[in-house]
């Protein structure tokens, strides 16, 4: 990798149900963008699918209501 062959460490984040629930939970209270095709969500949608099997799966689990959810 290139941040590698810079000498920097590539820190890859370890997803679990329980932090999944607690960054959706944290970027619904900011008042974020919980669309599942927002960039910034990439890498925490795909680790819902993984766990949930769906990225409304894992909304309903953080208990984030569907009407209530912002999309940008």
């Amino acid at each position: 990798m290139a941040l590698e062959a810079a000498g920097l460490e590539c820190e890859r984040r370890v997803w679990t149900k329980e932090n999944i629930i607690t960054e959706i939970k944290q970027r619904f209270k900011a008042n974020e963008s919980l669309s599942s095709g927002n960039r910034a969500n990439i890498n925490l949608a795909a680790a819902a699918v993984r766990h949930f099997g769906s990225w409304t799966n894992a909304l309903t689990a953080a208990g984030v209501a569907s009407k209530s959810r912002k999309q940008r």
